[in-house]
């Protein structure tokens, strides 16, 4: 399904025109939290802590506008609902706002919604389509990002954060999140008026009571029948080749799709330095993966064609005897990590005719993922020999008299 129609009730649209009027506090469902002496929001639905900096209350998120914003917000809404296909449609869950009591410095923005286990599954959902839509497509005019999505640890989980600022009031910063807890996908936006580092240290030191993605539902390729081992990375490549060989293309395209590392620019700044994570960000790159997926889509369909095995080895075990790039794989990383290469070789093809690479495959929670900042996809597409030709009948061509003189005189004076 796609992302386009994602969006719905998430348009955020929050108001800076600050009114010196002090908000009654709405009557709160559980879901929406609690406050706990004046500073920590506590929220049991999402598992969540904030210690946060001075003394805060729920406010109303609707009393800073006017009524002509609120009938536009109104007809925004019917509309969106009315083309509304995929899991942020119809009403936040929990959408709650908090301030600073006295004087108005800072806020937060909440809104989470509940996810269908099918949109839990960041293999197939990545959670940066989520924090696209959620953040990026929903901030309406106010609001004016600088610079990129950059994915970050929020709480020891993965999350994507993105910095804005107000168009009005320059001098007001904001600090976007997007993550997920307990079965649910949330935003947070919390907007400073003034010590904005203060506020973004609070909630970048947030915490969580349940552990990470404890529900995500495993996917073909982490299937649990695709053990960690040489053995378990064969099997799935000959399935991929079976399914090549039948025919079906989508399949195989969803069988690549499952093997993205989830999660991915987060997972290259918990494996690698900063410095070697941000050179290799290519790699989470949509419409690069998109691109490599295909070549090694074809790889397969050109494969299916051929009479062939497929080996594996795990690279942990001898990185090239100590030196070389599989070496240097394995000292860059700061986590343990297994990594394997999968490679073909042509059944009737020549007895010195060595094998050609596939790629190199890392198990990353519990499935196999493609590195796909590493490509050969060389291996041959057809053994068929070409046959000389062979001439069967030899036919004189027949040429037309030389001409005589005179025609010749004859067609030099019509010449001129």
């Amino acid at each position: 399904m796609s992302f386009s129609h994602l969006l719905c009730r998430t348009c955020l649209c929050v108001s800076l025109a600050f009114l010196g009027q002090t908000p009654e506090p709405k009557e709160l469902t559980e879901n929406k939290g609690s406050i706990e002496g004046e500073n920590t929001y506590v929220n049991p639905a999402l598992k969540l802590k904030i210690l946060l900096p001075g003394a805060w209350h729920f406010f109303d998120r609707t009393m800073y506008s006017t009524p002509e914003s609120k009938q536009k917000d109104k007809e925004m809404i019917e509309r969106n609902r009315a083309i509304c296909q995929g899991p942020l449609c119809g009403d936040a869950e929990i959408d709650v706002a908090l301030q600073t009591v006295t004087p108005f410095v800072h806020a937060i923005f909440l809104t989470a919604h509940q996810l269908s286990s099918e949109y839990q599954n960041r293999q197939r959902h990545p959670l940066k389509r989520f924090a696209e839509v959620m953040g990026l497509n929903s901030l309406g005019d106010g609001w004016v990002p600088e610079g990129e999505l950059t994915a970050i640890q929020l709480g020891g989980r993965p999350a994507y954060r993105l910095l804005v600022h107000h168009k009005q009031t320059v001098t007001a910063k904001g600090f976007l999140y997007v993550a997920d807890s307990n079965g649910r996908v949330f935003m947070l936006l919390g907007t400073a008026m003034s010590q904005p580092e203060k506020l973004q240290t609070a909630i970048e030191n947030m915490t969580f009571t349940n552990p990470e993605n404890p529900t995500s539902p495993p996917t073909q390729a982490a299937d649990s029948t695709y053990l960690n081992t040489q053995e378990g990375l064969q099997k799935l490549l000959h399935e991929v080749l079976a399914v090549a060989k039948s025919g079906d293309g989508q399949k195989v395209k969803t069988f690549l799709k499952e093997m993205e590392i989830p999660n991915c620019e987060a997972w290259l700044h918990k494996m690698y330095e900063s410095d070697k994570a941000d050179s290799w960000m290519g790699l989470c790159d949509a419409k690069t993966l998109a691109s490599n997926e295909k070549s090694m889509q074809e790889l397969f369909a050109g494969l299916a064609k051929e009479e062939g095995e497929i080996s594996t080895r795990k690279v942990n075990d001898n990185p090239q005897a100590g030196k070389g790039m599989e070496w240097g794989m394995l000292q860059a990383i700061r986590q343990p990590l297994d990594i394997y290469f999968a490679s073909w070789k042509l059944c009737n093809g020549p007895k010195d005719s060595k094998s050609e690479p596939i790629g190199y495959f890392m198990f990353i929670d519990g499935g196999f993922r493609w590195d796909s900042g590493i490509r050969f996809l060389k291996p041959k597409i057809s053994t068929a020999k070409l046959v000389p030709a062979k001439l069967l009948k030899k036919v004189d061509p027949a040429y037309p008299p030389e001409p005589s003189l005179s025609t010749s005189a004859e067609l030099c004076a019509s010449i001129i």
